[in-house]
């Protein structure tokens, strides 16, 4: 093979790319509101259009973890991995049944807001905040990262310097326009990303001899056999894992700050329906063309004789990029085209937690201390704080560089201890109209613990029972011919034929460096805990949070629903189970008729009202707006 690497042209067309993202936020920063007030910066007065919305909520959770990670995951374990794309349909299905009936009539700014008009407490809304925060800072850094270390491993580019172009052009265009330049540079980078996915898929289609050839290929060597129903929670992708594990862990999606800062960008309820009516099957069609990308690179690969990962010329992250120069060695300008697309994917989804982070750094910590601020210092403190959490998400990109593994798999262990709690909590918050704070918080610190000894004790065991990877393409073709002989090596192909190879290095010594992480050792003592699948996590932090809570709840003593603010519940079988009775509703809620008293609740503001008096965060006075008798009609 001639060497790999960018032309010119790749880079013109990649620097062109990330130049129009930039140009885009200027032209919000000086049109319109100027984003002289924290509304516009945040929430663009409210009044963004359906379509663009639609569009950055999609692509903000779609980033390079998606590009990079999923088909490598593919790649190794086969089309299993398809099986989690599904959950995402009953995700944001749910969406519609819980986030926005509750969310968009608050019209509130940051999420974690919700949590002290529930509770009337600080604590819990604070703990939320530090959670949201982790997990929008560690995604940020995760996914500079991704882009990055395949950009040095095909194309030369250092690693701190894509780091660095990624950061400082996202932090520019989210400072400078706000959220209306986050979206808008989010429709422009969704269309990039698609021309690069489609680029890839049809050139490697080809080249590969045809669909026909992809399909027989990847079914001969096992991609696409069946799933597996085993019950073992420590067999990393089972039905079980798959389907339910996953989409447990992606519930959380609905709840973070981006979504429902997008959410909140709405100009109603009605639109942000639509929104989630058709981003379940677009996430589907997305996610799928990523599983596809993984097929394809395994069918050329095959088709070449030439295995990159086996034969060490790449690590697993940079399959794809890879693959890229490889397939477009001879079109200059699609390889700077799909690194752009890469890029883009990273730029949308750091763009969005800059902006949400900025939101709750502002809503939740700043505010609440300096009551009378205004408006423009409002809106400068947010422009800083997008500069100050993007120089964070850089400066943490470099210490996940030092990770090993899998981007998807690193990703999804890590998050999940900050995921899992903040999910948690809001489910208990919602559902359980008896909840306390007191509970909420002490279960959500105790599901934080759980996840985070696991995953620290998977990071560091050495004797935890890894997946087999299913058999790599061949490398008969890699490697030059020594003094005309070959060096009777041999792997078993799909075909089950041994093939010779013509290297100069053992098969055994690839094998096992290549597969370490893949081999089944066996866990022993402790490591029988430690080894369950990463998918299982956040269900089983869900679990320990709301036996905790409800435990916790009981010992310090429940509120009576009279003294509860149902405008802040929902009757979980009412949303989910509508066509049973009525008397079933009610005996799932134990014995509370939520919907009932949510409609007597009246308005949104006199609810407001009822709920500050009830908890203490007004005084009762002779003048209060709040009358001697809307305790009866808003709480019993």
């Amino acid at each position: 093979m001639s060497e790999l690497g960018f032309v010119t042209v790749d880079f013109v067309v990649f620097a062109l790319v990330i130049l129009s993202s930039i140009l885009i936020g200027t032209y919000y920063a000086v049109s319109g509101g100027k984003n002289k007030t924290s509304l516009e910066f945040h929430l663009g007065n409210r009044q963004m259009k359906f379509l663009p919305i639609l569009i950055s909520l999609m692509v903000s959770n779609q980033s390079s973890i998606m590009m990079l990670g999923y088909p490598v995951e593919t790649y190794l374990f086969g089309g299993v991995i398809w099986l989690p794309v599904l959950g995402y349909i009953f995700v944001f299905m749910a969406c519609v049944r819980i986030i926005i009936p509750l969310f968009h009539p608050m019209k509130i700014t940051s999420v974690n807001e919700y949590f002290e008009l529930r509770y009337g407490a600080v604590a819990v809304r604070r703990f939320a905040s530090i959670c949201g925060a982790m997990v929008d800072t560690m995604y940020s850094a995760l996914v500079l990262y991704g882009p990055a270390i395949a950009m040095e491993g095909v194309t030369g580019v250092p690693f701190w310097v894509s780091v660095l172009s990624m950061a400082v052009s996202s932090i520019l265009y989210t400072s400078l326009g706000g959220i209306k330049a986050v979206v808008w540079t989010d429709v422009f980078q969704f269309l990039i990303l698609y021309m690069g996915i489609f680029a890839v898929l049809i050139k490697g289609t080809m080249l590969s001899g045809g669909l026909r050839k992809v399909w027989d290929i990847n079914k001969a060597t096992g991609r696409l056999q069946p799933v597996s129903f085993d019950i073992d929670p420590t067999r990393q992708y089972t039905f079980w894992s798959l389907m339910i594990g996953s989409t447990v862990k992606a519930l959380v999606i609905p709840f973070r700050q981006t979504s429902v800062q997008r959410v909140c960008c709405t100009k109603s309820a009605k639109d942000a329906k639509y929104i989630f009516y058709l981003i379940g099957p677009a996430f589907v069609l997305t996610m799928s063309l990523a599983m596809a990308m993984g097929l394809v690179a395994y069918a050329y690969y095959y088709t070449i004789r030439c295995d990159p990962i086996l034969s060490k010329k790449i690590v697993y992250n940079q399959l794809i990029p890879y693959m890229v120069l490889d397939i477009f060695r001879d079109e200059p300008g699609m390889a700077g085209l799909f690194m752009a697309s890469l890029f883009s994917a990273s730029l949308s989804t750091v763009s969005s937690n800059l902006s949400g982070l900025s939101a709750i750094t502002l809503e939740d910590f700043i505010k609440p201390h300096f009551k009378k601020i205004s408006e423009s210092k409002a809106a400068i403190i947010s422009k800083v704080t997008v500069v100050l959490y993007g120089l964070l998400a850089t400066a943490l990109a470099f210490l996940v560089a030092e990770m090993k593994g899998s981007l998807y798999r690193v990703a999804l262990s890590i998050m999940s201890v900050f995921t899992a709690p903040l999910l948690g909590i809001f489910l208990y918050s919602i559902f359980f109209p008896r909840a306390t704070h007191m509970g909420c918080l002490v279960g959500g610190i105790a599901g934080m613990a759980i996840t985070l000894w696991i995953s620290m004790g998977q990071s560091f065991s050495t004797s935890l029972r890894r997946e087999q990877a299913l058999p790599f393409a061949p490398i008969d073709r890699c490697f030059p011919v020594v003094n005309n002989t070959f060096m009777n090596m041999s792997i078993t192909t799909p075909e089950n034929v041994s093939t010779t190879f013509d290297t100069p290095t053992s098969v055994p010594d690839i094998l096992n460096s290549t597969l370490a992480p893949f081999v089944n050792t066996g866990p022993q003592g402790l490591d029988r805990f430690y080894a369950i699948s990463f998918y299982w996590f956040d269900t089983l932090a869900l679990i320990v949070i709301l036996t905790v809570a409800i435990t916790v709840s009981f010992i310090v003593g429940r509120p009576s629903t009279r003294q509860v603010n149902m405008k802040y519940i929902l009757s979980f079988s009412e949303q989910f189970f509508p066509c049973l009775p009525e008397k079933a509703k009610i005996f799932l809620t134990c014995g509370v008729d939520i919907e009932k008293r949510r409609r007597k609740c009246g308005s949104h503001e006199n609810g407001d009202a009822q709920h500050e008096l009830a908890v203490g965060l007004i005084p009762e006075s002779p003048t209060s707006p709040v009358s001697p008798t809307s305790e009866s009609i808003g709480f019993s």
